[in-house]
């Protein structure tokens, strides 16, 4: 045989060898479409029929890159086929979504402005953020958001590059190494076949999972000197790229957002000392610093530098250490941010953009390739309106939301970053006094002190998980939280229904076509008892727009409040894209919405039919077990949580409802033993906590009880029987004083 025809013929072979496989799983992949199995994987679907050509975010988008237990969704928006407005598009993380109260975000308060402060073309704001992903999914959004006519992609990206998706934790380092083998993993998730594995593996499961923020991504600490590093750079310059040239492609000019974040109030996360360090080294290393901690304490902060400087001579890479002498040196008088940054580049629980993340943003910016784009130094203007000009708890929540002041000056930043690119509109003015347009924003956005504490509320929460214990100053921070709560509750009393009623209906009257008003007008409606007027206002909006998320949220609100539980469930039955949804899920929902409202009457049933329907769900056996607690039988709230318990043992809630259950049985040592066991499994459950110590103080265990009141009491400060109990403990122990604090804070959280 010539030795051609002999070459050809084993490269056909081995094409053969190669192409074999792949059409089999080609193969399989579409035997699996044509079955109908899987889900959607376009970020972006039409909506249910007759309104189809209607684009609206796919909220199961993330299950590609991420298990359910980790997914996260897009906030509502709408994209009409005939709409001549300007879009702009904001692409990002939890930061830009506007985290953690995304209706009082950076993108909505931009909003307010281009209203305000525009005429000509309109401009809608389209928010694709999404929490927890990075720049390997919001590369996918862009080139999907392209073909929607936009005029400006808005890109605040870069905190969750090491801990999101397919950062340099998630896979082996010789498979994070390969970028081809990254961008194929991430493609073969969007296939059936890649879907059937994730859920034969797991990977895919966990819907009784909780999401548990930060807490769940700790095992991925990455040192300043990790490789690996390197290459998660590499990704996010590209990316970044990528999501530019598909804003070309479409002809839209781009922002580029430098990120800022917490240094002065968002100690370190992670610190790690150098490889190598010996014990002895390690001990004198630990004598030294906690030496310098000491003083610090009392004020003496040169002693504690000179602490702190012979601490760095044998080890200057944990970041904890960078951020006590940046703390000392402010302290000083002297300027401190290079040490700030400094401990912002060594934490190892990376969740903030580092010093070399905003460089790529602001070399991509000025790259001669980047016609098209314009640099927001968002990391300078915040530091520029911050005391000492190094951002903290003056103008962030946590270690990268901002709060809502800091929003307003983002949304004034982006307002002038777009005044050039927008074209046909004509941008006015805004006023200067930071003041005054912080007053507007507010009105327009009915920002008021309910809304800030339901805010401080849920970051004081948030603050009580790991990694945010972990902190140096953990303790610290948390007791001045608790008394921004005193004063914030305080506040939000004179925010009475009436006023809030007033603010909303000149909000909506304002901005008709704003969904997120609208649903909140219509659930405080609900709330007020006024379920006929929630009716009336969603109704005919919803009517001509039964996609839209806001106005079904509002009307599935209302019909639960009423009592129209078959039609809540029917209504939720089939989603806003016209996939259905199923019976039980849907039961489930409303079934819970009920037990919230204090409709057991209602939920009983529904958890009933779910129960006859699935046996084993866990959440119908935990509710039929809550309620039966709640009526009285504890025969058979028993029944229902073992065998909940039996199938989700790791669930605290069952626990603590079942340990109810027992003492009404007078079964104290099982009581105790329940409690004990779901302070194991979640020891930030305050119920589990007040639950001991109850029965801790109807024991006569007065120290016991107090221990575990105390712990009530800093899980959730607002906890008002916590506090009183707490009380009636220092009262029998003797310590009036005590007990006198604990009633001022009882009566302080009493509504």
């Amino acid at each position: 045989m010539p030795p051609a025809r002999g070459i050809l013929g084993a490269l056909a072979n081995l094409g053969l060898a190669v192409a074999a496989p792949l059409l089999v799983l080609l193969g399989l992949n579409g035997l699996l479409a044509a079955a109908g199995y899987g889900r959607p994987t376009s970020f972006l679907l039409p909506a249910a029929a007759p309104h189809s050509a209607v684009r609206i975010p796919n909220q199961d988008f993330a299950l590609q890159f991420v298990p359910r237990s980790l997914s996260r969704g897009v906030q509502p928006f709408a994209l009409q086929p005939t709409d001549e407005a300007l879009r702009v598009f904001v692409l990002g993380e939890s930061a830009a979504a506007g985290d953690p109260e995304p209706m009082f975000g950076f993108a909505r308060a931009l909003d307010v402005l281009l209203r305000e402060y525009t005429t000509g073309r309109r401009v809608e704001i389209v928010n694709t953020a999404m929490t927890a992903m990075n720049s390997h999914v919001i590369r996918r959004i862009a080139a999907e958001i392209a073909e929607q006519r936009p005029a400006v992609f808005v890109v605040y990206m870069g905190n969750n590059e090491v801990v999101g998706p397919f950062g340099p934790r998630a896979l082996p380092e010789w498979a994070y190494d390969r970028g081809w083998l990254v961008r194929t993993l991430l493609a073969s998730r969007r296939s059936r076949l890649g879907q059937l594995f994730l859920s034969w593996s797991g990977q895919d499961a966990g819907p009784g999972r909780e999401w548990r923020g930060m807490e769940m991504f700790l095992d991925r600490q990455v040192p300043a000197d990790d490789p690996r590093l390197r290459r998660m750079y590499g990704y996010f310059e590209s990316n970044l790229r990528d999501a530019i040239r598909a804003a070309d492609r479409a002809g839209a000019s781009v922002v580029l957002a430098t990120v800022p974040i917490n240094l002065r109030s968002c100690a370190p996360f992670g610190s790690m000392h150098r490889e190598g360090l010996s014990p002895d080294a390690l001990g004198d290393w630990s004598r030294r610093f906690q030496a310098g901690r000491a003083a610090q304490s009392l004020g003496d902060c040169r002693t504690a530098m000179s602490a702190y400087e012979e601490a760095a001579a044998i080890d200057d890479r944990p970041a904890d250490l960078s951020f006590v002498m940046a703390q000392c040196t402010a302290a000083l008088g002297d300027d401190a941010r290079h040490l700030w940054a400094r401990a912002r580049d060594l934490d190892t629980l990376r969740f903030r953009a580092d010093g070399r993340i905003n460089r790529i943003i602001r070399e991509v910016a000025a790259s001669p390739r980047a016609r098209t784009v314009a640099l927001m130094d968002l990391e300078e203007t915040i530091s520029a309106a911050a005391v000492g000009s190094t951002p903290g708890d003056d103008l962030l929540v946590d270690h990268v939301h901002l709060d809502f002041g800091a929003n307003v000056i983002a949304a004034r930043a982006t307002f002038e970053a777009l005044r050039p690119l927008l074209a046909g509109v004509h941008a006015r003015e805004i006023p200067q006094d930071p003041a005054e347009l912080d007053a507007l924003v507010r009105r327009r956005l009915v920002y008021d002190a309910r809304a800030e504490l339901q805010i401080a509320s849920t970051m004081y929460q948030r603050k009580t998980r790991p990694p945010f214990v972990g902190q140096l100053d953990h303790d610290a921070e948390m007791a001045r939280l608790r008394e921004r709560l005193v004063a914030l509750r305080a506040a939000a009393r004179s925010v009475t229904w009436g006023d809030r009623e007033h603010a909303l209906l000149a909000a909506v009257a304002a901005r008709p076509d704003d969904g997120v008003l609208v649903q909140r007008l219509a659930e405080h409606y609900g709330q007020g008892g006024q379920v006929d007027r929630a009716f009336a206002l969603v109704e005919p909006r919803l009517r001509l727009a039964p996609y839209d998320g806001d106005l079904r949220g509002a009307w599935l609100d209302a019909l639960i409040r009423a009592g129209r539980t078959g039609e809540a469930v029917a209504f939720l039955a089939t989603g806003a894209d016209g996939r259905p949804i199923g019976r039980v899920a849907a039961l489930v929902l409303v079934g819970s919405k009920l037990i919230q409202l204090g409709r057991g009457d209602l939920a009983g049933p529904v958890f009933q039919e779910v129960a006859a329907a699935e046996p084993n769900n866990v959440q119908a056996l935990m509710n039929l077990g809550a309620l039966a607690v709640q009526a009285g039988d504890a025969t058979t709230a028993v029944r229902h949580l073992t065998r909940a318990l039996e199938l989700e043992p790791d669930s605290a809630q069952a626990m603590v409802t079942l340990a109810s259950a027992c003492v009404m049985q007078k079964r104290i040592d099982d009581g105790l033993r329940w409690y004990r066991a779901a302070t194991e499994a979640d020891p930030n459950n305050h119920l589990a906590w007040y639950g001991l110590a109850l029965l801790h103080f109807n024991g006569g265990a007065l120290r016991e009880s107090v221990q575990d009141l105390t712990r009530v009491t800093e899980l959730n400060p607002e906890y008002v029987d916590g506090h009183r109990l707490l009380a009636a403990a220092y009262e029998r122990l003797g310590d009036p004083a005590r007990a006198a604090e604990e009633r001022r804070l009882a009566d302080a959280f009493s509504s």
